[in-house]
């Protein structure tokens, strides 16, 4: 009996190809091969980064990065609205501080001083000296040279403190015993001005005798124009500087005035009893003083 009648029914034969050469099996090695490849040409790309044990290395940003970042962005357009402003206002400061330093403005009574101050006394003092070096070398024509120009510098001085309108400061402190900066500035000019009247006088000498004959009047002159130059520093500036325990005196020539002889009941010159002022001081109606008839 055939296979088929044992079975029954025959099976229809199937439509599947049989496959006449069998898949290869999949290459797995490989793969791990070329992986393990490209990982070694990475590694030789790459920049070799030394290692910290122990801290995370961190890469740095570069520029690009930074200027692609929100920070950065938001940096710019703030820089961008504002910066208009920041240089008005630098602008506007600069030009406020050129003004205040180098425009015109009206100077205080304090600035007026310190000015007139530095541009006479200086002059007044080198006057003094040349006065000194004078009389040291009995040159009498020097002597009044350096007179001559002590009286112009003072006069100048007194001058241009005179131009001045008001020496009043209603920011600065009053001054102890109620003396006003006008009135301390009446003061120092007026001994100014008499200084320069005695002076005049001894221009008109002759001798060192003649000079020696308003040695009384230049010192007292000298003496307050010293003492009311300081008090008017103080009021006018508020200068806590006080005046010197010494005040400069007035140069003179050395020796004693002798006064001139006057006509005895003869006619003839002779000795009187008091002292008589010289014809300069007669004339200038400037007492001499009293002093001994004795030369030295």
């Amino acid at each position: 009996m055939s296979p088929q009648s044992r079975r029954g029914r025959a099976a229809p034969p199937s439509h599947r190809k049989s496959a006449s050469h069998p898949a290869p099996p999949v290459a797995r090695k490989p793969a791990a091969q070329v992986e393990a490849v490209e990982e070694e040409q990475l590694d030789q790309v790459r920049p070799s980064t030394p290692k910290r044990e122990g801290k995370p290395v961190r890469r740095k940003r570069t520029l690009s990065q930074v200027k692609r970042s929100s920070a950065a962005r938001y940096g710019g357009e703030w820089v961008k609205a504002y910066a208009p402003l920041f240089a008005v206002a630098i602008v506007g400061f600069f030009a406020l501080w050129a003004w205040v330093s180098f425009g015109p403005h009206t100077p205080s009574p304090k600035e007026n001083w310190q000015r007139i101050e530095t541009s006479w006394r200086p002059q007044r003092d080198a006057d003094l000296q040349k006065v000194t070096t004078a009389l040291a070398a009995k040159d009498l024509q020097a002597e009044l040279a350096a007179y001559k120009s002590l009286r112009d510098d003072t006069r100048g001085w007194m001058d241009a403190l005179g131009a001045i309108k008001t020496w009043e400061d209603s920011s600065a402190t009053p001054a102890p015993g109620g003396t006003t900066a006008t009135q301390a500035l009446a003061m120092f000019t007026a001994d100014g001005q008499t200084l320069g009247t005695a002076l005049d006088n001894v221009l008109k000498a002759t001798t060192q005798n003649d000079i020696l004959g308003y040695s009384q009047t230049l010192l007292d002159d000298e003496q307050a124009f010293q003492t009311d130059f300081w008090a008017a520093r103080m009021i006018v500036t508020g200068s806590t500087e006080a005046a010197p325990s010494t005040l400069p005196t007035f140069p003179l020539p050395p020796g004693t005035y002798v006064p001139s002889p006057s006509p005895g009941a003869s006619g003839s010159p002779g000795s009187s009893a008091s002292p008589a002022a010289s014809p300069s001081a007669t004339a200038s109606g400037t007492p001499a003083p009293s002093v001994s008839a004795v030369p030295s």
